[in-house]
């Protein structure tokens, strides 16, 4: 997304529906041409006054990076203005949206596996008429459990 903060004072709304649930990250960055010298990001739910996150130098370069966990569906606002009301914070800026990949850590561990019981048989019988009893193996899988 590309923006500019014209004149002294001056805020960018964008309206975000994430496609996906998960972790995003909204970053500043300063364009070539005009570049705004330090900017301020705010991200607020859809009622567009409850803040969810706000950053001010977090991208580096006095640029914003702000995080959260956003819903499908869901609306969302990112404001972007320059750090301060006074006319020497105008000027261009691009913010980058990214779904950040969850990490997953795995470890080794010890565990020791469990077999099942040994072969065995198993009878059972109803009551009532006639009466009638089942014989056979109970188990005879070496899978292991745990």
């Amino acid at each position: 997304m590309n923006g500019a903060i014209e004149t002294a004072g001056d805020k960018d709304w964008f309206k975000i529906v994430p496609s996906a649930t998960g972790p995003y990250t909204f970053a500043a960055s300063k364009p070539a041409s005009n570049p705004l010298p330090d900017s301020y990001g705010t991200l607020y739910q859809a009622d567009g006054t409850t803040v969810i996150a706000s950053n001010d130098d977090g991208a580096g370069n006095l640029q914003f990076l702000v995080s959260a966990f956003l819903t499908a569906g869901q609306t969302y606002f990112l404001e972007v203005k320059g750090y301060s009301t006074t006319a020497t914070y105008v000027g261009n800026y691009t913010v980058t949206a990214t779904q950040v990949a969850p990490t997953l850590t795995v470890s080794s561990t010890s565990w020791a596996p469990v077999l099942r019981p040994p072969a065995g048989t198993a009878s059972a019988a109803t009551s009532g008429s006639p009466a009638t009893s089942v014989a056979g193996a109970a188990c005879q899988s070496s899978v292991l459990w745990w």
